[in-house]
């Protein structure tokens, strides 16, 4: 096709890292926050364009998120059963879907556990484009992630203090992943860690 015209073009450029923060405390967690349909985009490096923290049974889902420069989604300690579902990611710069607790966590309300990963679209994202480690019971499931710009496609479990951590019971299956891992070739598209059940 022909080429934009740059002075005609709509240029966009964006001036905050973060675009939601959903945010409870110890013990009194986020519940039930649903969310439906929207559309998040163009975000700074530095931070997660959409982030979870004490929320429990919160969900986002056939939303998008595009052009961030940082995370596209973290779910982070404190969360229970989180659903990310049916939602399209596409030029993400350092991962799509950050699911990340504390290793060592100082009480019980700060695990980070059944999160659940689904049907959601991957493309053309950078780092590892869904990475979990030090939670419990992580479902990752029937996602579509292609055109990689990372070492993995999906990363599940923490390599460190794999007696101690509260970390595993992952279950990653019915992905169909292509095009992936072009950029490295020493590891492969799905990397587990841990006490980690893993199937294509």
């Amino acid at each position: 096709g022909k080429p934009e015209d740059i002075n005609t073009s709509t240029v966009a450029a964006p001036q905050i890292n973060e675009l939601l923060v959903v945010k409870g405390k110890r013990g009194q967690p986020v519940r039930n926050l649903r969310l439906y349909g929207l559309s998040f985009e163009a975000a700074l490096p530095g931070s997660s364009a959409v982030s979870y923290e004490y929320a429990h049974a919160c969900e986002l889902v056939a939303s998008s998120l595009s052009s961030c420069g940082g995370t596209g989604i973290s779910i982070r300690k404190g969360c229970y059963q989180t659903r990310i579902l049916d939602n399209s990611f596409q030029t993400i710069d350092n991962m799509a879907i950050s699911i990340h607790g504390p290793e060592g966590p100082a009480d019980g309300k700060d695990i980070l556990r059944e999160t659940i990963i689904s049907y959601n679209r991957i493309v053309d994202c950078g780092g590892i484009n869904i990475n979990a480690s030090f939670s419990l019971f992580t479902t990752i499931s029937h996602n579509y992630i292609t055109r990689t710009r990372g070492r993995y496609a999906i990363s599940v479990g923490g390599w460190h203090n794999l007696e101690e951590a509260i970390d595993g019971a992952y279950l990653v299956e019915y992905n169909h992943l292509e095009d992936v891992q072009k950029d490295a070739d020493d590891s492969g598209a799905i990397k587990t860690a841990g006490t980690t059940f893993s199937s294509a």
